[in-house]
């Protein structure tokens, strides 16, 4: 109920500073329901395939928006906007009621969930922490990669446009497959799709079919790996805590990311910060295998002193 309150309340402001606090204040509530959302999510069975399903869903939910938005700008202004974010904000209020009231009274955790030792835990949350600082990074100046090659703006905005695309299908990818592979070779795949783009924009992917290319690997990457990272957290302890941790890094990730990132653009270009983000991307990796690996090496003990 707060967010349609802080969505309303903005557009009634006319001075931007009061305004911007409003924003800072309602936002972090709303911080608070993405947090609560993803865990949820984690206690549930087949956590893979429901975090998949929720983000292919933002996804689309993303692109009908986006499609809409000028003409929806031009047709009722920011403050048509504001209330119409309001009403769909308000929506969500239906589905209050189905939330589980505590970890411990919700009983449908995944099957391979299992509590690790709190030094695991710490390191999926730094790995998670990685992952989305490289992550911020990269978002933050994709755009600009195409540019700065010398491609049109337009050229580049169709690449990202069609790039949803991919991304519905990594996260789709995510619902099909599960965890029925394990959830590590996943991983692999799509940090390795966040990687290999990285190194094409670094050794030549200038041309408009280049960067088209890359940017659709990417995105399928992203969603591919973002509900696989949620599910093993998930598995990692069965009240849903590292989620939360998880998710509060996940946030900060993005924030640290970009800033970082601007700080590394120099007179080569942006090749600083795409080396900076594979870093981290590859990081996220070594750091979670261990993690992934223990909790499996539990599982079998678990399972043979059943």
């Amino acid at each position: 109920a707060v967010t349609p309150v802080g969505n309303i309340a903005s557009s009634m402001i006319p001075d931007l500073t009061r305004q911007l606090v409003v924003i800072f204040i309602f936002g972090l509530y709303k911080g608070g329901i993405v947090s609560l959302g993803f865990t949820s999510g984690c206690l549930t069975t087949k956590a893979d395939r429901n975090f998949g399903v929720a983000i292919m869903a933002s996804m689309i939910y993303g692109a009908v928006v986006l499609s809409l938005l000028p003409g929806l700008l031009n047709l009722f202004g920011v403050k048509g906007l504001l209330f119409l974010f309001a009403g769909l904000a308000s929506f969500g209020l239906i589905f209050v009621k189905r939330l589980p009231h505590s970890g411990e009274e919700h009983g449908a955790v995944e099957a391979d969930s299992i509590d690790l030792p709190l030094n695991m835990k710490v390191l999926a949350v730094i790995a998670m922490l990685c992952y989305f600082i490289a992550q911020g990074a990269v978002w933050a100046f994709l755009f600009l990669f195409g540019t700065d090659a010398g491609l049109s703006e337009g050229s580049v905005a169709k690449s990202l446009t069609l790039s949803q695309f991919t991304g519905i299908a990594g996260a789709f990818a995510a619902v099909v497959v599960g965890a029925r592979f394990t959830r590590l070779p996943p991983l692999m795949v799509g940090i390795s799709c966040a990687v290999v783009p990285l190194l094409m924009f670094i050794y030549g992917a200038t041309s408009a079919v280049g960067y088209l290319i890359a940017v659709l690997i990417y995105n399928f990457g992203f969603n591919l790996s973002h509900p696989y990272l949620l599910a093993t957290m998930a598995a990692f302890d069965r009240k849903g805590q590292v989620v939360i941790y998880a998710v509060s890094a996940q946030t900060i990730g993005l924030a640290l990311g970009p800033a970082i990132g601007s700080t590394l653009i120099g007179d080569t270009g942006f090749s600083n910060v795409q080396w900076f983000s594979m870093i981290f991307f590859v990081a996220c990796l070594a750091i979670i295998t261990p993690a992934v690996i223990a909790q499996g090496k539990m599982l079998k003990q678990q399972s043979h002193g059943d």
